[in-house]
């Protein structure tokens, strides 16, 4: 990241959901890239000299095999709008439009992180890199017996990032900027009892209700259905069941 931003504290408070930013080529990546996360991550993705040596959190290197395991499309996504906290990586959902992150992740993930088959010298693919289609509106059809498990988990994570990291945390263990002024304190999506209690449909009907005795409000008063699903599923496969079968 460049270098006023590597500590800055740039959080999201918009909601720009567009279209898949791969297909917009108005979008000059290669240049956000250079000029938004090289100084950090370096030119060739394996995080700058000057990072590995001087940040207490070493810059991620894109080319390992624990990064192409770790980081799905829709994880990458969030962490360049809302940051990690804990670590350098600052927030840019105030700096670029959703096209431009997800083109600058899509671009990590193509230049840096895709490895080459030896014997057929095409790229494979990416665990996690499902082909999602366009992040867009919320007019699509929807059977309401299914609205548990219909959700996307990309949508989902542009909407997390916007909602919930303030109390839940970037990495889902209710510790975000609010939760040290609430209490009880946020859900920690990583507690093994939560994982054990949360399905799919506990999640949706937390979201959308709200939870009695606790400050999660009831979001169904301000996300569609559809957006709840969303939300419903990208938490459950990022922080509930991250090894589960999708």
């Amino acid at each position: 990241m460049n270098q006023k931003s590597v500590f800055s504290c740039a959080f999201l408070f918009c909601i720009g959901i567009g279209s898949a930013a791969a297909a917009d080529e108005s979008i000059d990546v290669a240049t956000i890239y250079t000029e938004s996360c090289s100084v950090c991550h370096g030119d060739d993705g394996r995080g700058a000299v000057w990072g590995q040596a001087s940040l207490a959190t070493p810059p991620r290197n894109f080319r390992t095999e624990e990064s192409r395991q770790e980081l799905t499309r829709e994880r990458m996504i969030a962490s360049v709008i809302a940051g990690r906290p804990g670590t350098p990586m600052p927030g840019f959902g105030t700096q670029l439009s959703i096209e431009e992150v997800m083109a600058v992740v899509d671009y990590v993930r193509s230049e840096f992180m895709t490895p080459v088959d030896a014997a057929s010298g095409h790229a494979a693919m990416l665990p996690g890199n499902t082909e999602y289609g366009p992040i867009g509106g919320d007019d699509r059809p929807r059977d309401p017996g299914a609205e548990h498990h219909d959700g996307d988990a990309a949508r989902g994570a542009l909407l997390y990032a916007r909602n919930c990291v303030d109390c839940h945390g970037a990495n889902g263990g209710g510790d975000g900027p609010r939760a040290y002024f609430i209490f009880p304190k946020p859900r920690n999506f990583s507690d093994p009892s939560t994982r054990q209690y949360l399905t799919r449909g506990n999640l949706y009907d937390g979201i959308k209700y709200g939870v009695v005795g606790k400050e999660m409000p009831a979001w169904g008063k301000v996300l569609t259905e559809g957006q709840i699903a969303d939300v419903t599923e990208y938490v459950y496969r990022q922080f509930i069941a991250p090894d589960e079968a999708r």
